[in-house]
C-alpha cells in the first residue's frame, strides 16, 4: 500500500466537534457524569478562529472534539501501511490544526514524512451552495488516490476516488458517546483486501467499504 496516498475529512468523518462556552467545558472536565468523556474526546481552544481574523483580538473559541470510535487504530494503520496523507477539511484553518495536533503526534517522524499537506476552507471550491475538494486540480495522482469525506458534494468532481462514509455526529450522551461504530474498522479490513498491488483505486467497488467483510 506504500503507493497509495490517502486523503482525509475531519469533521464527521474522523472527529465530531461540539462548540461549547467556559462555563460548559469546565463543567464537561470536572463534573463525574461526564467522566466517560474523558477517553473518547478533547478539548480544544481554537485563538482567532477565522482566516480573516485580526491579529491580537484573540477571541478564543471552544470545542469539545469527540473522537470517533477506533481513530486511533486506524490512524496507526495508515501510517504504517500507506505513502502519503492529506488532511483536507473545509474548515478554517486554525481550527483544523487545533484537531490535526490532537488526533496525530505531529512530531511523529513518520507522520512528517508522509504527510503531504493539510488543506483547509480556502483550498476548497465554492460551487453552488457547497464546497468541492477538487482531487485532480489540486495535483493529486488520481490513480492512487482515495478520499475519505461524509459529504458526498465534496467529491462530486471526483466521486471514483471516494470512499463515502457515514457522517459521525454524536450529542454529549454517554449512550451515543460510547457507541461501538466500527465503521473505520471495516475501512481497515477493505483496504486490506483492496488496496496492495491495486494500479488504479478509480476502478475499485467501494460502496461496501465501510460495512464489515463477510468471509
Amino acid at each position: 500500500m506504500e503507493h497509495i496516498h490517502i486523503v482525509l475529512d475531519l469533521d464527521a468523518t474522523l472527529v465530531h466537534s461540539i462548540g461549547q462556552d467556559s462555563t460548559s467545558i469546565e463543567v464537561l472536565k470536572t463534573d463525574p457524569q461526564y467522566s466517560f468523556l474523558s477517553d473518547r474526546s478533547k478539548i480544544i481552544n481554537v485563538v482567532d478562529i477565522l482566516d480573516n481574523s485580526k491579529k491580537g483580538k484573540g477571541i478564543v473559541t471552544s470545542f469539545v472534539v469527540i473522537l470517533r470510535p477506533y481513530l486511533k487504530e486506524f490512524l496507526n494503520f495508515l501510517l504504517d501501511n500507506v505513502g502519503k496523507i492529506t488532511i483536507y477539511s473545509a474548515g478554517q484553518k486554525r481550527y483544523v490544526r487545533s484537531i490535526e495536533s490532537q488526533i496525530f503526534d505531529v512530531n511523529n517522524e513518520i507522520y512528517n514524512k508522509k504527510l503531504v499537506n493539510v488543506l483547509t476552507f480556502a483550498d476548497c471550491e465554492p460551487l453552488d451552495n457547497y464546497l468541492v475538494k477538487d482531487l485532480e486540480k489540486k495535483g493529486f495522482p488520481m490513480e492512487t488516490t482515495l478520499i475519505i469525506d461524509d459529504n458526498k458534494s465534496t467529491f462530486s468532481k471526483n466521486p471514483d476516488n471516494a470512499i463515502y462514509i457515514s457522517a459521525y455526529t454524536p450529542n454529549l450522551s454517554k449512550e451515543q458517546v460510547m457507541y461501538d461504530d466500527k465503521t473505520l474498522l471495516n475501512i481497515m479490513d477493505w483496504m486490506k483486501e483492496n488496496l496492495p498491488g491495486c494500479k488504479d483505486v478509480r476502478l475499485l467497488k467501494k460502496d461496501n467499504a465501510c460495512k464489515k467483510i463477510q468471509n
